[in-house]
């Protein structure tokens, strides 16, 4: 089981994931009676995916197995995502590769429904599974946000398409999603009374949010909701950049070893996501400092703060049409940014405005 909660508005989308995976037992527990139990299996496994469509930039989270046609989910949206089997090393790991997948790289709206087809050619006794998109789509010379949810029953092989509109009132520009079904009415309440209470555009306070929420499941159902978690914040193009967040409850380390296998240096690691994009893909791995990948370009140089960009700065502006000299800030937190207004569709005077 898993905990992901989406938040989507003008300004921005944010999704925080759990990192845990578990194991059911096929028997019941002989010491307290329980027909079924579960035990950690994976305290740092990848449930998140950011994928760069020719139209749209958006954050995928899954829920239910942990493995599809004996590969990791994630793996398998990737290869689903990437048009072909992904480049592997020796050993069968997925490596990195910078060129197309695909002749023509698709949009949005195909990508979803590739997944919607491949999903229902499995076997029906596959468990429940969900799968959620959040982002941006070019929308004549701006972008709109996006929600899209895939959800296939236990024993069905039909998948449910369900998508918030095309176009969001002011009274309902605020959008949330949940995977798992463990956030309580009172859970709820109190997350979207921190939600107002935040700043506009502050995504650090929405981001503690939302990883609070998940942290309180987490210490009910240690077993099914893991606390090292995996944010991933894809602001509108005019806020910033989008940027992968690893949240630890503790500091992890890696260390560096010599010719001799004897410890040179212990440094602070984090983990990234999948990275699709038209011109690279870019397995989960583990990060030193700071890293700039353009997924784009195919390009990647090295910064120096706990921060994974992904896509070039200029991506979503370029891709609504928009020049340059219009992009505000590249402030990855936003809280100076906030009080920018920017105007939605054709005009200054659409009904739509963050």
């Amino acid at each position: 089981m898993t905990t992901i909660l989406t938040f989507a508005r003008p300004v921005g989308v944010l999704q925080v994931s759990d990192r845990l995976t578990s194991v059911q037992s096929q028997k019941p527990d002989p010491k307290t009676g329980q027909p079924f139990t579960r035990t950690a299996y994976d305290t740092l496994a990848n449930k998140a995916l950011v994928h760069c469509a020719s139209n749209a930039i958006v954050t995928i989270g899954h829920g239910g197995p942990a493995y599809l046609e004996k590969l990791p989910t994630d793996e398998w949206i990737a290869e689903k995502l990437w048009g072909k089997q992904l480049p592997r090393f020796i050993d069968g790991s997925p490596c990195l590769q910078v060129g197309r997948g695909r002749s023509a790289w698709p949009d949005i709206g195909y990508a979803v429904r590739t997944l919607k087809h491949e999903l229902e050619r499995l076997p029906p006794s596959m468990p429940e599974l969900s799968i959620v998109f959040a982002g941006w789509q070019k929308a004549r010379r701006s972008a709109r946000p996006i929600m899209i949810h895939l959800e296939r029953k236990a024993k069905q092989r039909s998948v449910e398409l369900s998508e918030s509109p095309r176009w969001w009132p002011r009274a309902q520009n605020v959008r949330y999603h949940e995977i798992g079904g463990y956030v309580s009415k009172d859970a709820a309440t109190l997350l979207s009374q921190k939600m107002k209470a935040a700043a506009r555009g502050d995504f650090r306070a929405y981001e503690a949010a939302l990883a609070d929420t998940i942290r309180d499941i987490s210490t009910r159902h240690p077993t099914s909701v893991g606390s090292n978690l995996l944010s991933i914040t894809i602001p509108f193009y005019r806020y910033g950049i989008p940027c992968v967040r690893f949240l630890p409850t503790e500091d992890h380390k890696v260390a560096i070893l010599n010719a001799a296998g004897e410890k040179t240096e212990v440094l602070t690691t984090y983990y990234s996501p999948w990275l699709i994009g038209p011109a690279m893909i870019y397995p989960p791995s583990f990060e030193v400092g700071d890293s700039f990948i353009s997924i784009v370009a195919g390009t990647a140089k090295a910064q120096y703060a706990p921060f994974l960009f992904v896509a070039d700065m200029y991506w979503l502006q370029s891709l609504a049409g928009r020049r340059r000299s219009k992009v505000i800030t590249t402030c990855p937190c936003l809280s100076n940014c906030a009080r920018r207004r920017v105007s939605w569709g054709r005009s200054s005077n659409s009904f739509l405005r963050p």
